[in-house]
C-alpha cells in the first residue's frame, strides 16, 4: 500500500469546480513535483492534503486511515505543509522552529522539544541566525527557517508550495538539494509544486502534470517530454542535455 492515496478528488470553490477526479498515489520516501500553469489547483491540492480545505468529493488515504477521519493534533504530527509565502516579523528563528513542536506540546516545551529544535537548527544550517528575528533574515534564510519548522514537526509526508520562489539562483540549489538530502535521509515523502521545470526534473523523482484541475499525466521522467510539456503549458520546447542533466528550452512562437 502507498503511503498516500488520492482517491477521486473533487473541489470546488463556490460554484468554481477547480479539482477534477483527482487520483493518485505517493511512495515513502519520494520527491514528487505538481507541475501545471497558474490557476489549474496545485496550491488546492496541497491544502487538501493537508486538511486546510476539505474537499467536497473523493478521500484521501494516509497509512490506509482516512484523513478525514484523523484529528487535527494528529494530522499535524504527520504532515507538514509550507506554503509560497512567510510571514516577516520579529520573532526568533530558535521561536519559530519551535513553533513546529506545537502537535506534541500539551502544558509546557519538554527538554525533548528543544533537542529536536536545535537538532534541525543545526541540520538547516541556521546555528548563526538562530537568535535573529525573522524581519532581518534574507529570502533563503527564512525559506531555511520555514523548512526547519516544518521538520521539527517530525512529518512523514512534507508539502512545498513554491519552496524556491524569490530566491536567488544559488538559494534555488542550495534549498532543493536539501530537501533532496532530507527525503534520503530521513524517508520523508515529499510532495512539491513548482513553476520551475528545469529544477523540478533535477531533483524529482516523479512527476504530475495538471491541467485544467485534473491530472494530464503522471509518472517518472518519461512523461517529461516536449509533447507533453506543449499541451499543458501552451508553449513549444525542446529538451537537451547539459552534463547528462535535461534541460528544457521555451521556443519562440
Amino acid at each position: 500500500m502507498s503511503l498516500l492515496q488520492v482517491e477521486s478528488l473533487g473541489f470546488s470553490y463556490g460554484a468554481k469546480e477547480v479539482l477534477k477526479g483527482i487520483n493518485l498515489e505517493v511512495e515513502e520516501g519520494e520527491i514528487l513535483s505538481i507541475l501545471g500553469e497558474n490557476g489549474v489547483g496545485k496550491t488546492t491540492l496541497l491544502k487538501c492534503i493537508n486538511s486546510i480545505l476539505k474537499p467536497q468529493k473523493g478521500r484521501i488515504l494516509l497509512d490506509g486511515s482516512d484523513l478525514s477521519k484523523l484529528r487535527g493534533k494528529e494530522i499535524a504530527r504527520r504532515i507538514a505543509y509550507v506554503p509560497q509565502f512567510s510571514e516577516r516579523n520579529s520573532i526568533r528563528v530558535f521561536e519559530a522552529v519551535l513553533l513546529g513542536r506545537k502537535p506534541y506540546i500539551n502544558w509546557d516545551v519538554s527538554s525533548k522539544d528543544i533537542e529536536i529544535t536545535e537538532k534541525v537548527i543545526k541540520t538547516m544550517g541556521l546555528q548563526e541566525v538562530g537568535f535573529r528575528s525573522l524581519s532581518q533574515l534574507s529570502g533563503g534564510e527564512l525559506q531555511k527557517v520555514m523548512l526547519a519548522r516544518a521538520l521539527a514537526q517530525e512529518p512523514q509526508i512534507l508539502l512545498l508550495d513554491e519552496p524556491t520562489s524569490n530566491l536567488d539562483l544559488r538559494n534555488q540549489m542550495e534549498v532543493m538539494k536539501l530537501i533532496a538530502e532530507i527525503s534520503k535521509a530521513r524517508k520523508i515523502t515529499i510532495l512539491v509544486v513548482m513553476h520551475d521545470i528545469n529544477l523540478s526534473v533535477r531533483f524529482s523523482h516523479r512527476f504530475v502534470l495538471m491541467k485544467k484541475g485534473k491530472i494530464f499525466a503522471r509518472g517518472g521522467h518519461e512523461i517529461i517530454t516536449e509533447e507533453n510539456i506543449q499541451e499543458v503549458y501552451g508553449i513549444k520546447v525542446i529538451i537537451s542535455y547539459v552534463a547528462e542533466i535535461p534541460v528544457i528550452i521555451p521556443l519562440n512562437g
